[in-house]
């Protein structure tokens, strides 16, 4: 067990201490006298049963002196005498000396074992963690007060989170000269808000609210494809702040059938940017002196939205790609993106208001790495002094399988690219030890 009393400036101060804990345990349970039977017998060779249980303190997203009054300096902020005169304003929220550190509570329950005269091994986990006491604007008071509201415990605020994982590998030879082990690894898990930050009316909103839903990428329309002529206008709702749309533009669903689209007809679209599942395996092979290993990794539904630069030249001024070519003109109805416009705006929007048009699927295989070399000591090099000497190749990022690649968009790169981009790399290298 452990216990931590821990203090942070960037709180009230009567509210900078809070005190924290945890406590775990194991049985291992093979060891019991009423187990030998499978011990003695190779069923089983190891078995261990562990829990733990924790709450520690966090302030991610606290700002600092949000508990001192202040203003800001505008240093041109009257003219008197046709001169410039300093002047000072609110700082756009109230101080408070109401709020701590909100809580993490953690719970884990996991299961070891050997078996089969320790060729395979593996690990079983459930774990569960709830977030409370969000640190926010007071929810006591209004908006109208003019002034942003003073930050305090969400009380009634809950993230819980949710989930297993197991690893398993297999360590065995064939034959004097082969040796193998593969190893695998499996996490799956989700998360919801019990109760959200959010206003009354978006909590009585069962489609829009936060409370209660299980993760999403974000909010948005969903697309029924693209106008293909101006009599298709005609009929059917349309989106309101949408302008001067024509054929070429995009469609959206009245999700809420009152006959016309606006914020009400959002729906919660798309996967959760990070994926709730995640695998990879492992494999090393050993043959005399020539060894080879891999790691291959990849993940489950995986969604990111797409931004300016592959939604075009309406908000870049340019293309980029090649493929951004293809979109819609008379021409060229079976289009995969929406007629070009000069500007944004040109239509209200419409065509890069949020939506599920621009959702970009990303789940991946990716042969993370590999590595072949030679062992020289193994088999040609008979001396003392030198204790290793292997020669290898090996890379990175060798192979990747994603429907995000057909966008020249790395599944585990920034979407638009604008970050440095994910490297493959090769390297030949020697690895000596005396």
């Amino acid at each position: 067990g452990t216990i931590r009393y821990d203090g942070n400036d960037l709180l009230p101060k009567n509210k900078q201490w809070g005190t924290f804990y945890a406590i775990d345990g194991g049985w291992a349970v093979l060891e019991e006298p009423f187990m030998q039977g499978l011990k003695s017998k190779g069923i089983l060779d190891y078995l261990k049963l562990r829990g733990s249980y924790g709450l520690t303190g966090t302030l991610d997203g606290i700002s600092p002196f949000q508990y001192i009054p202040g203003y800001n300096v505008n240093a041109n902020a009257w003219v008197v005498n046709g001169q410039a005169v300093q002047g000072t304003s609110e700082p756009g929220s109230l101080p408070s000396v109401n709020f701590s550190w909100f809580s993490i509570k953690s719970r884990n329950i996991g299961l070891d074992f050997t078996t089969l005269r320790n060729r395979l091994t593996g690990a079983v986990d459930y774990f569960y963690m709830r977030t409370t006491g969000y640190v926010t604007g007071d929810t006591r008071y209004s908006a109208p007060l003019g002034i942003g509201l003073p930050p305090v415990n969400f009380s009634e605020g809950a993230l819980r989170r949710e989930g297993m994982e197991f690893n398993l590998t297999w360590n065995d030879r064939i034959g004097k000269d082969f040796t193998y082990k593969i190893g695998v690894n499996f996490t799956k898990f989700d998360q919801l808000w019990e109760r959200a930050i959010e206003d009354t009316t978006a909590l009585k909103n069962p489609y829009t609210r936060a409370s209660g839903v299980s993760s999403y990428l974000q909010q948005g329309y969903y697309s029924r494809g693209i106008y293909q002529r101006n009599g298709d206008l005609m009929t059917g709702a349309r989106r309101i702040a949408s302008i001067n749309t024509v054929a070429g533009d995009l469609a959206y669903e009245d999700t809420n059938g009152d006959g016309k689209i606006d914020g009400s007809d959002f729906r919660p679209i798309g996967a959760n940017t990070f994926p709730r599942i995640n695998y990879g395996v492992t494999l090393d092979l050993g043959y005399k002196g020539i060894f080879l290993s891999a790691v291959l990794m990849g993940s489950g539904a995986r969604d990111r939205y797409l931004g300016d630069v592959v939604q075009g030249g309406s908000t870049q001024g340019y293309l980029v790609y090649g493929y951004q070519l293809d979109y819609w003109r008379p021409d060229n109805k079976d289009a995969k993106y929406p007629r070009q416009v000069s500007a944004a705006g040109e239509n209200g929007n419409n065509n890069y208001t949020s939506s599920d048009f621009w959702i970009l699927k990303s789940r991946f295989v990716r042969l993370k790495y590999l590595q072949l070399g030679y062992d020289l000591k193994a088999r040609l090099l008979k001396t003392n002094v030198i204790k290793q000497f292997k020669v290898f190749a090996s890379g990175t990022n060798l192979l990747t399988s994603s429907s995000s690649n057909k966008f020249f968009i790395d599944p585990e790169s920034d979407t638009n690219n604008y970050g440095y981009p994910i490297q493959r790399t090769f390297a030949l290298g020697v690895n000596v030890g005396f």
